[in-house]
């Protein structure tokens, strides 16, 4: 085999390679991911309950309130 031929015969390999190296990157987020940002929003729920909670409240207020 000549050695143009070696080259483009490695530089094939190496691309499919480096596709197959990286394949992983093109999905989605991993399962501790996943886990890490719903424990993230168990978290933060309440806080957002509550402030929304106040917000109507003193919506309420004002309108009791003219």
């Amino acid at each position: 085999m000549p050695p143009i031929e070696n080259i483009k015969l490695w530089s094939a390999a190496l691309a499919v390679a480096l596709l197959l190296g990286t394949s992983h990157l093109l999905d989605g987020p991993d399962e501790l991911e996943t886990a890490q940002a719903v424990a993230e929003e168990v978290e933060a729920a309440p806080v957002a309950a509550r402030a929304q909670a106040r917000q109507e409240f003193l919506q309420q207020v004002a309108e009791l309130s003219r």
